[in-house]
């Protein structure tokens, strides 16, 4: 965890660094009409696939990485900077995208392994919803005098 922070903090003051060059050599208002076109690029990415991921998600399809690369590269345009820019560009060239599926592709397991299921406590032969088990007891309220009068 600690070099997860120091590498974002790392990486903000890198991307601050560059921002800072680019506005230097072609102005403040032409970089930031060029952040505010890369967010809102990444807004409508993100937006146009994360239904169809949710779609996926509640199947099981873990296993489609496909589905992963529009809004991983909208949500890289969303950060505000150059590097996260140039770094959604790349995934979005379908070689960096076999590339990284044959280094993280290994390390996912199966969706319709019969691990996955038990650590999810699916149970296939009913749907492949959720069980909850547990007991329940029925509370009932003794009828009151005031109730009976109220019905007469």
């Amino acid at each position: 965890m600690k070099y997860f922070s120091l590498f974002f903090m790392a990486f903000f003051i890198i991307e601050l660094m560059v921002i800072i060059e680019v506005g230097s050599r072609i102005g403040a208002l032409s970089t930031l009409l060029l952040l505010l076109i890369s967010a809102s690029a990444g807004c409508l990415m993100v937006r146009s696939r994360f239904r169809q991921i949710f779609q996926s998600a509640a199947s099981l399809n873990v296993n489609n990485l496909s589905l992963l690369w529009l809004p991983l590269s909208g949500f890289l345009f969303l950060f505000p900077g150059f590097i996260s820019d140039l770094m959604a560009f790349a995934l979005l060239v379908p070689q960096v995208q076999e590339f990284i599926k044959k280094k993280v592709a290994p390390h996912l397991q199966p969706a319709n392994s019969p691990e996955f299921d038990e650590a999810q406590n699916i149970n296939p032969g009913r749907g492949g919803g959720r069980i909850i088990e547990g007991t329940f007891e029925v509370i009932e309220e003794p009828d009151s005098e005031n109730s009976s009068d109220k019905k007469s």
